[in-house]
């Protein structure tokens, strides 16, 4: 178009045009082909090595997330900028050049979240149990078809389901009259999840089931169903804790006569669980009986470690079963 260069944007040249009269838009979309290219290759590189690096360091644990951490921690605090600087200059200036040193120092940002994830999956309650009763966990096999595979008839796999079951727990209710909740998913389950079993099995259920009665028969709710509703969350509540305390003292019950004249014995067990606030006091699971106890010592429990104990209290009465650490001499006595 003729007249003075740059031109204001038109009708032909949507965002003008430079001072040699080249289209604004034209040179904007050129270069964002490049830029987008270097994006996807930068970010797809660097998280796959992020994800990667801390899937290791969360699965293994141990001296290698120690040294993994350290590694990290180093060469986070490198001078990036300063680095490709001198690279330039010593190399030219070139896309990949730029590309691996970009992805060189910016892998990092995903490790930390992804060894998180993988702490806490290590540390699930199942996946303990599963891990100090020694029951094989292929790493390829998911989780529902892990459970499926066990046999309830044997002490180690029977502990492994209880200690499953206990995932699913916990979830909160809610009750909606009309448009469904923002979040209607189950955390666990990663998906939506509406909770109608069987109206004998949980007689909160049954105004559930009879909302579905309505809606299938294409007749209004009842109104003592409506009713209920606002207090209904509470009520699954209480009675999902009275069951679970109920639940508790039955297996409670059955420990203790089961070691009732096993008191002062050793056995092999690992510590699955430790107080916070207290470390020296926490929960260990003994092999050879699928049981899950209090278990003490006077300094710190070692978390997730093979330990030797000792049956010190079996009360049937109180239904208490309490152990104590030993060390590997007191154990050869």
């Amino acid at each position: 178009r003729p007249g003075a260069a740059p031109l204001p944007p038109n009708h032909q040249n949507l965002l003008g045009t430079d001072d040699t009269k080249r289209d604004v838009l034209a040179r904007v979309i050129y270069g964002f082909r490049l830029s987008i290219l270097f994006t996807i290759i930068v970010t797809g590189c660097a998280s796959a090595i992020g994800i990667l690096a801390g899937a290791v360091q969360g699965f293994f644990g141990g001296w290698l997330d120690l040294i993994f951490q350290r590694v990290i921690e180093i060469w986070s605090a490198t001078p990036s900028l300063y680095i490709i600087i001198i690279m330039f200059a010593i190399l030219g200036r070139s896309f990949w050049l730029l590309v691996i040193l970009l992805v060189a120092f910016s892998w990092t940002a995903l490790v930390g979240v992804v060894r998180a994830e993988f702490l806490r999956a290590r540390n699930f309650e199942y996946v303990r149990a599963a891990r100090a009763l020694g029951v094989e966990w292929p790493a390829e096999v998911l989780y529902p078809d892990f459970i499926r595979t066990l046999d309830p008839h044997r002490a180690d796999h029977a502990a492994v389901i209880l200690a499953s079951a206990r995932l699913l727990r916990g979830s909160g209710y809610v009750a909606f009259d009309g448009a469904v909740p923002a979040e209607p998913q189950h955390s666990a389950l990663a998906s939506e999840y509406a909770h109608v079993t069987a109206p004998l099995r949980r007689l909160a259920d049954r105004y559930a089931g009879e909302v579905c009665v309505a809606l299938c028969a294409e007749k209004p709710v009842p109104s003592w169903v409506l009713a209920a509703l606002p207090d209904l969350p509470s009520t699954m509540q209480r009675s999902s804790q009275q069951a679970r305390t109920y639940e508790r003292a039955v297996v409670d019950l059955v420990e203790a006569g089961l070691l009732v004249d096993r008191v002062g014995e050793v056995f092999d067990a690992v510590v699955v669980a430790v107080d916070e606030k207290r470390p020296e006091r926490g929960t260990a699971m003994v092999r050879s009986l699928g049981v899950e106890a209090p278990v003490s010592d006077a300094g710190p429990l070692p978390l997730g470690e093979d330990v030797r104990v000792r049956l010190d209290t079996a009360d049937v009465a109180e239904r208490k079963v309490r152990f104590s650490l030993v060390s590997d001499r007191s154990s050869r006595r």
